[in-house]
């Protein structure tokens, strides 16, 4: 990151965000560069996961060798749970 080139953005809380929607989500593909495992935890936490048909999802295994226990961890969880509408094997 070069400290002296960037861009502020507004950062948008997506469980938040899906619970206010009045309907369904066909798709939702996930691809944020590590923050995949902390997105698809609170989905589950809050149960937004069950208003999206599939969630898509590029975990970056191979580029970010250090979330590979907590991606274990969620891929027991979504195991345990039965949820079957997340890939995370996309890519």
């Amino acid at each position: 990151m070069n400290t002296d080139h960037y861009i502020e953005v507004n950062l948008v809380n997506l469980s938040e965000f899906i619970a206010k929607l009045n309907s369904p989500i066909k798709v939702l593909k996930i691809d944020i560069e590590g923050a995949e495992i902390e997105v698809l935890n609170k989905l589950i936490d809050t149960r937004q996961y069950e208003k999206i048909g599939k969630i898509l999802v590029e975990t970056h295994e191979t580029k970010i060798t250090s979330q590979v226990e907590e991606l274990k961890t969620l891929k027991g969880r979504i195991k345990k749970l039965g949820i079957r509408n997340i890939n995370l094997n996309w890519l």
